[in-house]
């Protein structure tokens, strides 16, 4: 009885104190957590937790593409050049990112593919389309949940693992974020999951968000899924309200918990 709870007890301590599936084993970004300069986190971690997070991991491999040469690059990849012409502004900025939303449901990217008996499943979004800059040609930089933050807010691609889970980002990262700051801005997340689900809260702090929003935040377990964590429709009302008491100008990122709530959402 005494081993199986040692044993109990000791898979509750890599969890980090959680046996639900929403959280992941602790690694070595969660010392972040708990830091506000993020050279301090070295302070929170112990050696031997990092060689046992470190051991036999390589998940940085660099592709060797032997038939692109920096000429090609030039030639392909032109950037676009932006003309102010009208009084600087410092707009509010608001990032969303929708799980499971592939270009395939969207009216507004497939006008031109010529697919038979096409239906598009994303008609408030074509009509914002009619008024905005998009961009068609995307590729993506991660593939799973877990890619997500680090590939959209800093340009960071997941390569084999995700970076938030590999030993490397405890580092200081430039990103929108980093960017947006020395411009005046506030910049917070929103994510209805349980407080620091996949990495996001102490990756968070590397990128120095100035708040993070989650389940803890919301404080309404009434709207909770029981799996992946608060219902996107009041987390979003949650957070226009939030927003609605932030000075401006402000950033906010908001990455959806629950796949199908959030589709039917911006639907």
């Amino acid at each position: 009885m005494v081993f199986f709870v040692i044993i109990l007890l000791t898979i509750g301590g890599i969890r980090g104190g959680d046996f639900k599936k929403s959280t992941r084993p602790i690694n070595i970004l969660d010392a972040s957590r708990h830091v506000k300069n993020i050279v301090h986190s070295d302070i929170v971690l112990n050696t031997p937790f990092a060689i046992i997070r470190t051991l036999f991991t390589n998940s940085f491999v660099i592709p060797n593409y032997p038939n692109v040469n920096q000429q090609v690059i030039l030639e392909k990849v032109q950037p676009i050049k932006q003309y102010h012409n009208n009084p600087e502004t410092k707009p509010n900025v608001v990032v969303f990112i929708l799980e499971s939303y592939g270009r395939e449901y969207i009216g507004a990217f497939n006008e031109n593919a010529k697919i038979p008996n096409y239906k598009s499943h994303a008609p408030f979004l074509d009509s914002l389309s009619q008024h905005s800059l998009i961009f068609t040609n995307a590729y993506a930089n991660g593939r799973q949940s877990i890619h997500g933050m680090s590939s959209v807010l800093a340009g960071i691609p997941s390569f084999k693992d995700a970076f938030t889970s590999s030993p490397y980002p405890k580092q200081k990262i430039e990103s929108i974020v980093s960017t947006l700051e020395s411009e005046g801005y506030n910049t917070s997340f929103f994510h209805g999951a349980a407080n620091g689900s996949m990495g996001f809260l102490g990756f968070g702090n590397i990128l120095g968000i100035d708040n993070y929003y989650g389940r803890t935040e919301f404080n309404d377990d009434s709207q909770f899924d029981g799996f992946w964590g608060i219902w996107d429709e009041p987390f979003l009302q949650f957070m226009k309200k939030t927003l609605d008491n932030k000075k401006t100008p402000f950033f906010a990122y908001y990455f959806c918990a629950c796949s199908r709530s959030c589709q039917s959402n911006f639907l």
